[in-house]
């Protein structure tokens, strides 16, 4: 009777796992169920392949590129945004600033963290270079409810900002561990 009575009470728990919002769509379900509410918002679907849908639209009030990511069962797990390149170090580090200000409004600061790699510092004329070099990071980590958060400078000279969910990360892994296995 206890097991029936404990069974009953995380039944809606079990039932209705809760997951990380990108744009008010979770981030969890069938990748072309996924893109088809993205293309309700306005975006448009560039190509799909291996699991992944890129799409290009209108985010934060600016052109991106965005990146979906499903585990091999098709759940999505992962939002990647990458926001236009900026020809100028003071450009990209006023995006990242302002975007990191609105992060923190909304979602809870976890880690930041911004510094070069030598030989490049910060005022040594030469940050943009440091950041085509890789040897930039500017980096700022959230903790949302389900999910995680992570704002960034890429490499490639822009702004790209990562949305986990937690539980649908956790079965990507599951699933990758299970193929290595069965391939072992």
């Amino acid at each position: 009777m206890k097991k029936i009575i404990l069974f009953l009470l995380l039944l809606p728990t079990i039932a209705f796992a809760q997951h990380m919002t990108f744009m008010g769509i979770p981030i969890d379900g069938n990748l072309n169920n996924f893109g088809k509410q993205l293309q309700a918002k306005g975006f448009k679907i560039e190509s799909t392949r291996d699991n992944t849908m890129f799409l290009n639209g209108k985010f934060a009030g600016e052109d991106v590129s965005i990146g979906v990511l499903s585990t091999m069962s098709q759940s999505v797990c992962r939002v990647i945004v990458v926001f236009d390149k900026k020809t100028s170090w003071q450009s990209l580090k006023a995006q990242f600033n302002k975007l990191k200000e609105s992060y923190s409004a909304k979602y809870t600061l976890d880690k930041d963290f911004h510094f070069f790699l030598d030989p490049y510092y910060e005022g040594d004329g030469y940050e943009f270079s440091a950041v085509r070099n890789d040897k930039c990071r500017y980096s700022a980590f959230y903790k949302a409810q389900y999910g995680n958060i992570h704002l960034y400078i890429s490499k490639t000279g822009c702004i790209a900002v990562t949305y986990e969910d937690t539980a649908n990360i956790e079965k990507k892994e599951r699933e990758n561990d299970s193929e290595i296995q069965n391939d072992i």
